[in-house]
């Protein structure tokens, strides 16, 4: 953050400074820490608990798709790091990145509309209004998942394009509870079917 912004978040500083706006002066870690400008992070995963993908071939599809982010997106969008995570059922790579535009004063701040702007996305649905549910990101997180799959496949790994019906996307915490449910409800059936052999 302070090599790519240091100089735009200083100018920007001195602006307020000389408008006599001191309240709004932030630093590198300010900006670092905001969730507005903060560092993204993507999770990576090709498989389930019950089959994965070798993870030296997992990490090859992953450095792949990493070089054509930055290949195609590097002018608006830095990769700062990666890992891969063997801790739980599923290998999974941990991104983070940051979007940036052109602050307006010919230098680059963490911006992630305008960098998607920049790079030639358009919100799913340009009729409407920008919003949660219909933004540039979107569109842009939709081009990096076709490419993943694209990579995928051309190293003969299979993935559902399409979600399975009925299905709705679950945040982290709730499918962890969900799964949970799922592993009470299967043990009170056993339990009972237990209690009946008693």
């Amino acid at each position: 953050y302070t090599d790519q912004f240091g100089d735009s978040i200083e100018a920007q500083n001195e602006r307020h400074r000389q408008s006599r706006h001191k309240e709004r002066i932030r630093s590198v870690e300010d900006i670092l820490k905001d969730p507005k400008t903060c560092p993204e992070e993507s999770v990576y995963q090709l498989g389930t608990k019950d089959g994965h993908e070798d993870p030296a071939l997992f990490v090859q599809v992953f450095l792949e798709l990493k070089d054509e982010i930055e290949k195609h997106y590097g002018s608006n969008i830095k990769v700062l790091d990666w890992a891969l995570h063997m801790d739980e059922a599923t290998p999974h790579i941990h991104e983070r990145h940051v979007f940036f535009a052109d602050d307006g004063y010919g230098t680059n701040f963490p911006k992630q509309d305008k960098a998607c702007e920049a790079l030639g996305f358009e919100r799913p649905d340009p009729e409407k209004k920008s919003g949660k549910n219909n933004n540039r990101k979107m569109s842009f997180d939709a081009e990096i998942r076709r490419i993943y799959i694209e990579i995928a496949e051309k190293h003969g790994i299979t993935i559902e394009k399409v979600p399975l019906e009925g299905k709705e996307h679950l945040e982290k915490n709730d499918f962890i509870i969900a799964k949970q449910e799922e592993v009470k409800a299967a043990n009170a059936i056993y339990i009972a079917e237990q209690e009946l052999k008693i």
